[in-house]
C-alpha cells in the first residue's frame, strides 16, 4: 500500500484531495486491511458546480460559497485550497465572460472567505445557452448539425457504423453500447460542435 505524500502540494489532480497515511494492523502475523487516516492540514481540491441554473452574478458567488462551506465541514473544517469549474449552460455565461467579470468573481470570493479557505482559481468550461428549435430552423452549417445529430439519434445503426469507421482508422475496437448511450454520446458532441462553432460565429 503507498499512501503517497502526508500534505498535497499543489492543484494538480494527483495532489488534489485527502492526504495522509495508512495504519496497518498485525493480528497473530496476520496483516490486516489497511485503514486510511487523513493527516494533511490544508487540502486541495475542485469544486465543480453546474450553473445552468444561475441567473446573476450575486446567485453564482452564493452558490460557489455554499459549496465551499460544505467541503470545509466535510473535511473536519481543514484548510482548503479551491479552484471552482463551472459547467453548464446558462444566463450567467454572458455575464462571467464580459470584461474582467471571472477575476472580479475570484476577487470577491476571496474577499469574503473563511480563514481556513483559499481560492486558487475559477475556471469557466460553461457552454452557451441556446434554444435548439431555433438552431434547427437555421439554413447554415450550425443547423447542419443540429439536424444530423437528430438523424443520428434515431437510428443508432447508422450511428454504431459511423462510429466504427472512425474508431478502425485508429485501430480501436467499439464497445457495447445501449441505446440511450449512444444518445447521449450524439447530445454531448451536438453541444461540443455547437458551442464552438458558435463561438467562432461570435468571434
Amino acid at each position: 500500500v503507498y499512501s503517497g505524500n502526508l500534505q498535497g502540494r499543489s492543484p494538480k489532480p494527483a495532489e488534489s484531495e485527502a492526504k495522509g497515511a495508512y495504519v496497518v494492523h498485525v493480528v497473530q502475523g496476520v496483516i490486516q486491511a489497511p485503514r486510511f487516516v487523513a493527516l494533511d492540514k490544508w487540502r486541495f481540491e475542485l469544486c465543480p458546480m453546474d450553473v445552468s441554473d444561475v441567473v446573476d452574478m450575486p446567485g453564482l458567488k452564493s452558490r460557489l460559497e455554499e459549496a465551499a462551506q460544505a467541503k470545509l465541514e466535510l473535511g473536519g473544517n481543514r484548510g482548503m485550497l479551491l479552484r471552482a469549474v463551472l459547467t453548464g449552460a446558462g444566463e450567467v455565461v454572458h455575464l462571467l465572460r464580459r470584461g474582467d467579470a471571472l477575476n472580479e468573481l475570484l476577487r470577491v470570493l476571496r474577499e469574503g472567505r473563511s480563514p481556513q479557505l483559499w481560492w486558487t482559481g475559477v475556471v469557466d468550461e460553461m457552454a452557451l445557452p441556446h434554444d435548439r428549435a431555433a438552431l434547427l430552423e437555421r439554413d447554415d452549417f450550425i443547423g447542419a448539425v443540429v439536424r444530423q445529430a437528430d438523424r443520428l439519434t434515431a437510428n443508432p445503426e447508422m450511428l454504431a457504423h459511423l462510429l466504427q469507421n472512425m474508431l478502425s482508422r485508429r485501430q480501436l475496437a467499439l464497445v457495447d453500447l445501449q441505446s440511450e448511450e449512444f444518445a447521449a454520446l450524439v447530445s454531448e458532441a451536438e453541444v461540443l460542435a455547437v458551442q464552438h462553432l458558435r463561438e467562432q460565429e461570435a468571434a
